[in-house]
Formats: C-alpha cells, structure tokens, sequence
C-alpha cells in the first residue's frame, strides 16, 4: 500500500508532512503533469451519546488500530500492516476527521468498510439543499473571479428494464446487455460569476441539475477544496490549512443541522408539578416530484429488505394496499429503529426518540441521487431547507 504515514511525534509534524504534499498542487494540476495522490479528509459521524461509546471505542469496532499522538489525534492503523493509513482528529468526539495520503480508491474502500462494519459510525451526508447554501455562502464571501467546480449526478438505479423478455411461464427473464436506464452525470469549472448566472436557467429546465453531488470552495489562496455529498473532502489547493478549515466549516454546519433535525424529530416528556405530558416529535415526510413508476417502486422496496443498501436502513415490508408499503426498520447506524411509509408519491418516517439525526440526511441525499432529483422536503410542517440555513456558518 503506497503512502501510509512515516512515525512521528507530533500533530504538527504530521499535518507539516502533509502540508509538503500540497507544495505545487494547483499548477500540477493544471498542467496535467501531477502523479502525486491529493490529501483527503472523511467526516464522520460516531454517536449523539458519548455514554460508553466514545470515537477511540467505534474505530475499535471497526478493527482499527489506534496511536495516540495527542489528546485529540490518533494514528490509524489497517490490520496487517505496519504504519499508520490515517490520521483521526477527534477534537468533537461525535464528528471524528479521517484524513489521508491513500489513492481515492483505497480511501473510499476502507471507509466504507468502517462503517459497514462498526454501528457506531457512519459517514456525514450532504444532501443538495446543503450545497445551495454552501453556494450562496461562495457567493458571498469570493469575488467573481474566482473559480469553483460543480458536479452533478442522478442515476436511477431502481429502474425496470423495458428489454425483459418474457418466458413462457409469464416470468421476466433480463438481458443484462440491453438495460438502458436514465443516468445524467455533469461537471462545470467556471468562475464563480458565469456559474451563478447559467445555473438559474439551467436548473429550471433539467431537474437532475438539482441533484448536486460535489461543489469546489475556493481555497483562501489558491486553488479549492472537493466536497462530496458522502462527507468526503479531497485537497485541491497549495495548502493543509485550507483543507482543514473547509472541513472545520462542513463540521459546524453538520452539527448545528444534525442537532436541530434531533431537537424537532425527537418526541419530548414534559414534568410539571401537576401533570407529565409528551410532545411528539415532527415526522420527516419527502414528496417525490413525480409519481414513481410501479416497476422503480417495487424494486426499491425489494432492496430495502436487504441489509447492506445504499440507504443503510433495512427491514421487512409490510403492504397497506394502494402501493403503500410500511417499514418497521432498523437503522445500520446505531441499529435504532425507524418507522417508514413509502409509497409511489412520498416518503414518511418517524425517528424514535435516540435515533441519530444523521438519518435523515442520508435519507435525503440517497432519494435525490437515486430516486427523485428535486423531492419536496419537510420536518413537521418546515422545509428541510430552512432546517439546513437554520444552522448557517460562515467561511
């Protein structure tokens, strides 16, 4: 495995050691002429609760073997090999910051393993009301000049496929070959001006234009900072510095909307001297653009029975009648469990009280990717995106 981390004493001769990597990056980049693999960071999720559970505990149950370096960093070692893979700041227990010399492919691997196989954690998810205001926030505080990076992305992976044959016991036999599926995937790098003014026609006529997956924030000096709807973070400036305080931003606008989503979701006992009383808390309801094709339907909810899903929330479906199916299920993260009512027109769940506001998030950021680009959100009676802005941080 090429570059795992060299032993050294301190935070700030590792996060030095890094920053040497980012030494020439943005004009290698430019001229296509950069072997070296970029310096990324991965925000997670550990737990609400602190209680016995606490960042050192879930990367143990992931198989991960920790160094200390300092109270708030730790070393991160891969069974079976000898130097460190990572760095883990995890200066708020609750949001642990992996970050890494590891090719993408490599990085992206072991933190999906991570969180497959530990509870305790999972990854932070971004979904696009995220990104609207993490562009605004660009548009305020950049001049026009500057460049950043869009990425957009919808695939609709639970779509039936029209080629399938039939057999003479009037079963479906699929022809792998001739699937054809709708699956729009743009990137535009422009200068932050040009990109304001072409997005508001843009976005109006092509709904997976809603569904955006990756923004570049400018570095302070030069060059920008990837950040992905699945919490990954990848260094495109001159400096570490940069990188870390995009993902100190991300972190505290994480925070402040995954408490905020726990304090409106979360039913509430109420003890006055006379009389106890509870407040339920606000259901998350998503109501898709368009009504779902029966076959797109059923196959999400097919997948939704099995464990390992994109949406990490499985169970065993129970249908209502009228193409409305109900879930008793049990959340990956933290295995708390989650009511949901999906049908052909909306999503709606209740989270019990203890259930990570983390959920909702991925929620929504999976159903934008794969089933609906441009749902209407709400908790209770509030847009998810008002949620997000509640919880505004500044660059």
């Amino acid at each position: 495995m090429k570059n795992l981390l060299p032993k050294l004493s301190s935070r700030h001769d590792y996060f030095d050691y890094l920053d040497r990597w980012t030494v020439g990056t943005v004009d290698d980049l430019r001229d296509s002429r950069t072997a070296r693999t970029l310096v990324k960071a991965f925000l997670l999720e550990a737990s609400h609760s602190n209680e016995g559970r606490d960042t050192i505990a879930a990367l143990a149950a992931a198989d991960q073997g920790t160094t200390e370096v300092d109270e708030t960093l730790v070393g991160l070692r891969w069974p079976n090999e000898e130097e460190d893979w990572a760095l883990v700041d995890i200066e708020d227990d609750r949001y642990p910051v992996v970050y890494t010399g590891l090719e993408s492919i490599y990085a992206r691997s072991r933190i999906e393993e991570m969180t497959r196989k530990s509870a305790l954690l999972d990854r932070s998810w971004f979904a696009a009301p995220v990104f609207r205001h993490m562009w605004d926030v660009i548009n305020e505080s950049y001049p026009e000049y500057r460049f950043s990076r869009m990425v957009f992305e919808y695939e609709d992976v639970y779509e039936t496929n029209p080629y399938a044959s039939t057999n003479e016991d009037n079963s479906k036999e699929v022809d792998d070959n001739k699937i054809e599926r709708r699956r729009a995937r743009m990137q535009i790098s422009e200068r932050i001006g040009k990109l304001r003014n072409a997005l508001e026609g843009m976005r109006s006529v092509y709904t997976p234009l809603e569904s955006i997956v990756r923004l570049g924030v400018p570095a302070p000096h030069r060059g920008s900072i990837d950040v992905y709807h699945n919490g990954q973070f990848t260094n495109r400036s001159d400096s570490i510095d940069a990188l870390s305080q995009t993902v100190g931003w991300m972190m505290n606008l994480y925070k402040t909307s995954t408490e905020l989503v726990e304090e409106m979701a979360w039913s509430r006992r109420n003890d006055t001297n006379e009389n106890t009383s509870v407040t339920l808390g606000a259901p998350l309801l998503v109501l898709f653009d368009e009504t779902l094709e029966a076959g797109t339907f059923n196959k999400w909810i097919t997948s939704l029975g099995h464990k390992n899903n994109r949406f990490r929330l499985w169970g065993r479906p129970i249908n209502r009648g009228d193409d409305t199916i109900h879930f008793y299920a049990v959340d990956n993260h933290l295995w708390q469990t989650i009511d949901l009512e999906i049908s052909r027109k909306h999503l709606y769940a209740i989270l019990p009280t203890g259930t990570c506001g983390n959920t909702i998030h991925r929620i929504v950021t999976n159903i934008q990717r794969f089933i609906d680009p441009r749902p209407k959100v709400f908790i209770g009676e509030r847009p998810y995106e008002e949620v997000i802005r509640g919880g505004k941080a500044q660059v």
